[in-house]
């Protein structure tokens, strides 16, 4: 069977993701509720220092003190800010590059995973491990979707309470559609799901960028879009770079996907 050149970094991707997720979950097995954090970072610098390897975004938010106690090099390259502005910065730093649209909603999956934690035993609480899926603003522009994993744990030596989460883009072809978050016990899995009330996106498009958009689905490349219209290259890049700003995204897959999603009507 003919595999693509696309096909096969699609599948390289799929690889990397999978890996960087198996290593996330051995790391989150290795934590306990109640854990000397200092001694844990130490053993795991091996961990972490692959974790800056696979880009994938590392931090840990003491409540106690309302601040970040730790953040890895991937962290600060994904949002674009020094080590030290983080970890400067009030734990609702990161906020501020979530998209605004998945912003309020990802609070309101939060609210009710609190009120379901209040109602697991204490057993459960002990293992609870929180993912949720939104998109997250890239230091190079546009959005991308990304998957946060927190865990709880309680510092043995300071008595207070440390979020150890991590933080990975995830590649254009596994995008998804909705803000949600999943909570795993040891014996449950819950998911939570809540829809961003964004309307149409394709309706922000003008109709050339419409056009060029639905000839970008059906795989024509730049020259061949420009020769259609009798536009130089130059133009449609333009149009192309508009159309990836209007969506809020960072790529043509990511655009032709919203296209199929809510754009019926222009194909």
């Amino acid at each position: 069977m003919f595999v693509s050149e696309e096909d096969q970094r699609s599948r390289g991707r799929d690889i990397s993701t999978h890996e960087t997720l198996g290593k996330i979950i051995s790391t989150y097995r290795k934590l306990r509720l109640n854990a000397d954090v200092s001694r844990f970072i130490e053993e795991s610098s091996l961990e972490l220092a692959l974790f800056d390897a696979m880009e994938t975004g590392v931090y840990m938010i003491d409540y106690e003190m309302g601040t970040y106690a730790f953040v890895n090099r991937a962290l600060t390259k994904i949002l674009g800010l020094s080590e030290k502005d983080l970890l400067n910065a009030p734990i609702s730093k990161m906020s501020e590059f979530i998209h605004p649209a998945d912003l309020p909603v990802l609070m309101k999956v939060i609210e009710k995973t609190s009120g379901i934690v209040k109602k697991l035993s204490r057993l459960e609480r002990e293992q609870i491990i929180f993912r949720a899926f939104y998109r997250i603003k890239r230091s190079e522009g546009g959005f991308c979707w990304c998957l946060q994993t927190n865990k709880i744990i309680n510092d043995r030596i300071s008595g207070g309470q440390i979020d150890f989460g991590t933080l990975i883009c995830l590649p254009d072809h596994h995008i998804v559609d909705m803000v949600s978050g999943h909570l795993k016990t040891n014996s449950r899995v819950f998911e939570i799901h809540e829809h961003a009330a964004i309307g149409n996106p394709i309706s922000q498009l003008s109709t050339r960028e419409k056009e060029v958009l639905l000839l970008v689905s059906k795989g024509l490349s730049t020259r061949e879009i420009a020769e259609k219209f009798s536009l130089s290259t130059e133009t449609i890049k333009i149009h192309r770079k508009k159309i990836l700003k209007k969506l809020n995204v960072s790529s043509s897959i990511q655009a032709v996907r919203m296209l199929q999603k809510y754009g019926k009507s222009y194909s």
